[in-house]
């Protein structure tokens, strides 16, 4: 009887130990399965989120787009109606210092064009000559080209002057060589070696794009401005680049050379043409240019001139 009892206790006491085990291990599943529950309801609720955050990305794509290409149109009329607004103004600058030297001046008899008559003492027009010079229009290639929006428009209105024929067909030339690189900017330079410290210092202070960032040549700085310039531009210019071998073929013999020159862009032959037109500017007008003064001046810009258009005759074609 004891025996029996004692058998059925410990039955018992197996059970419960065997039922308190399955307890144990069950309570984990149950936080297991509601954990995964959990896990499943937040990666749904997370791909609803990324959905949402996917259509408010292309929503926001599109109006950024549409953003995108109102600024370029703006961009465009704003550089067309700037360089309009300022050929005007250098226009009436012109008329305005034309008409400075028209203003009557005084009877003088030792004057070679003028005749005086006695006891007349009216004012008579001194006799000038009015420049008939037209500066070169924006191209309007240019104005449809996203690489030439980048940089063009200031260069060339900066470099854009009235400073005579041989500098007018010297800007044409640049203009057409821009033209033919499909208006890059590349991202090698010209040569620095020898090159004018008032160009570097132009160069580091952002160009035209910083007000009254010009150099301030004066007559007394241009021996050692020209000297440093034509230095530098003898590091540029390939000593086979002749005046006589025009109607040569130059490619074949100066392919390193024309490799070193053929920089197009912000980091290009606008460095060159900005030294001369400081250069040229600081001459004075076109009569000290074209005179003995400017002999040294106009030799120069005609050799760069030269040499940039045998570039382009041979120069690869981007466009």
């Amino acid at each position: 009887m004891l025996k029996r009892s004692a058998s059925t206790i410990a039955n018992q006491a197996s059970s419960n130990e065997r039922y308190m085990k399955v307890r144990l291990i069950a309570q984990p599943s149950r936080e297991a399965r509601e954990l995964q529950r959990q896990l499943l309801d937040k990666d749904r609720l997370l791909k609803e989120l990324d959905d949402e955050l996917d259509e408010l990305m292309n929503c926001d794509s599109d109006q950024l787009q549409i953003l995108e290409d109102e600024r370029k149109q703006l961009f465009q009329q704003k550089t067309v109606a700037e360089i309009k607004s300022e050929r005007l103004q250098r226009r009436v600058d012109e008329l305005e210092a034309e008409l400075h030297r028209l203003k009557p001046q005084k009877l003088d008899s030792t004057g070679p064009n003028h005749h005086y008559v006695a006891g007349d003492t009216k004012l008579i027009p001194y006799k000038a000559k009015i420049s008939s010079f037209k500066l070169p229009s924006y191209p309007q290639d240019a104005l449809q080209s996203e690489n030439a929006q980048k940089w063009f428009p200031s260069a060339f209105e900066y470099l854009n002057q009235d400073l005579g024929d041989d500098y007018n067909d010297l800007f044409k030339n640049w203009v057409k060589f821009e033209r033919l690189k499909d208006w890059v900017s590349s991202t090698k330079g010209l040569a620095r070696h020898n090159r004018p410290k008032e160009l570097s210092k132009w160069i580091l202070n952002c160009r035209y794009d910083r007000p009254g960032n010009e150099p301030q040549l004066k007559k007394e700085h241009l021996v050692q401005f020209r000297k440093s310039f034509s230095c530098w531009w003898r590091d540029l210019r390939s000593s086979g680049w002749q005046q006589n071998s025009a109607t040569e073929d130059p490619c074949g013999k100066l392919e390193k050379e024309r490799e070193s020159l053929d920089r197009s862009g912000k980091n290009g032959w606008l460095s060159v043409l900005a030294c001369l037109k400081w250069w040229g500017t600081a001459l004075g007008d076109n009569d000290d240019r074209n005179g003995p003064l400017g002999e040294e001046w106009r030799s120069m810009v005609k050799d760069v001139s030269f040499v940039l258009n045998n570039l382009i005759a041979v120069v690869p074609n981007k466009s």
